[in-house]
């Protein structure tokens, strides 16, 4: 990627040179013909910048480095080739997932989730016979190296999951969000649709920020599993979601999906994870 803008910047001020010290070259270059090869050189040039800005064979790829002390499984890429991690703890066969960090620039809640992965793999014996924990601490690592809130596409992966209220198009105050051309579109989604369909759900917590709150799906089992998280942590109960909607929410499709109960936690900002506070309603997911 640096040849390429060192090429074009030396091209551009060769080009000038000549333009100032040739008449010739003036004359030529006011020519129609030299306009039509100068716009076929643009869109090379910008169909080649394209190419290795999008393409992950070309493209840099900058890794997430959390301080993980165990070794976890990539179940798919992202849009940008980068790893999709997971880690699971235990081998029973009730799998309750944690999920962080689905939008990129919500730190928090990946960090949230690699204190729990680090604490489980010291802490095995934490995860009853019954249970086997999967947790991923970034389902959109092209957002969390980009700080963004969506993915490499410009696509908000919790408005992609095939709810039975997914819709394309969502307004967020001013922000229109895009939920993609069609359910499950985005490469980081469909991994994780595949993923849970393979190992089923039992309970899921998604970790986002920063709402400072709890919030359920529609079922009496999402309500009593956020209700107890609500009061272990000592974070606000809410409900019913109003501020704005939220078609197309990991948590809807697979309470739909899985019969299983499903919760969002909001974080109080958006670079804290608070493990202490947390620690207790987490621990209370997985042993009840």
């Amino acid at each position: 990627m640096k040849f390429i803008h060192t090429l074009r910047r030396k091209l551009q001020k060769h080009h000038i040179n000549l333009l100032n010290g040739h008449r010739w070259y003036n004359r030529w270059h006011r020519h129609p013909h030299a306009t039509r090869i100068h716009l076929s050189a643009a869109v090379v040039s910008l169909g080649i910048s394209a190419l290795l800005v999008s393409n992950p064979t070309f493209a840099a790829k900058p890794k997430i480095n959390f301080n993980v002390r165990v070794t976890g499984y990539d179940y798919g890429t992202s849009v940008r080739g980068n790893p999709l991690t997971a880690y699971t703890f235990g081998d029973g066969d009730q799998p309750i997932w944690f999920v962080a960090g689905i939008h990129g620039n919500e730190k928090s809640s990946s960090y949230l989730a690699v204190d729990l992965i680090n604490y489980l793999a010291a802490n095995p014996g934490a995860v009853p016979e019954n249970k086997r924990v999967i947790v991923i601490a970034s389902a959109n690592p092209d957002g969390f190296l980009r700080n963004s809130r969506l993915n490499a596409r410009g696509i908000d992966l919790n408005r992609n999951f095939g709810s039975s209220d997914w819709r394309r198009y969502v307004r967020k105050g001013r922000q229109l969000l895009y939920g993609g051309r069609a359910p499950f579109s985005e490469k980081e989604s469909k991994a994780l649709q595949i993923h849970m369909e393979h190992d089923g759900v039992a309970a899921l917590v998604t970790l986002h920020a920063k709402g400072n709150l709890v919030n359920p799906e529609f079922t009496k089992a999402s309500r009593d599993l956020a209700k107890r998280y609500a009061e272990l942590s000592e974070t606000p109960y809410l409900e019913n979601w109003s501020s704005y909607a939220t078609p197309g929410t990991l948590t809807l499709w697979a309470e739909e999906r899985f019969g299983a109960p499903s919760i969002t936690v909001e974080l109080p900002t958006y670079n804290h994870p608070d493990w202490q506070k947390n620690f207790p309603a987490i621990l209370d997911v997985i042993q009840n």
